[in-house]
């Protein structure tokens, strides 16, 4: 991943306007992608050049690490969990934030729905209803 400064031109940057980078994002395979990404935003996801980011509905997210039960519980939007739980059940997919793979509901059993990614070891279930 690579972060460049958005060129403003000779007009500037309105004193209102947000700082906006252009981020270069590389797959594992060689394919490019560019996004536009709130500078700010970055920095408050602890983003910077090299760090391992996927792009979930347009926007970046930090890859998960060895503390990602802290981060977790840092940072947990607890009423988008369970809309995105009510996302999966209803036959959604969403993307991993461990690998990147492609995480769905796999099983309901006893009133529990398991979910779990299709490329990693990650799963998880849970009886949370909106």
């Amino acid at each position: 991943m690579e972060i460049y400064e958005r060129d403003y031109g000779c007009e500037e940057r309105e004193d209102d306007q947000k700082d906006i980078v252009l981020v270069r994002l590389r797959s594992e395979n060689g394919q490019e992608h560019v996004v536009e990404a709130e500078d700010a935003a970055l920095y408050r996801q602890e983003i910077m050049e090299g760090t391992e980011v996927f792009l979930v509905d347009g926007k970046l997210r930090r890859a998960l690490g060895n503390d990602w039960v802290e981060q977790c519980n840092r940072g947990m939007d607890v009423p988008g969990f369970i809309k995105l739980m009510d996302r999966l059940r209803n036959g959604e997919t969403a993307v991993c934030p461990f690998c990147g793979g492609v995480v769905s509901m796999t099983a309901s059993e006893d009133g529990k729905d398991i979910f779990s990614c299709h490329s990693c070891d990650m799963y998880f279930m849970t009886d949370c209803r909106s």
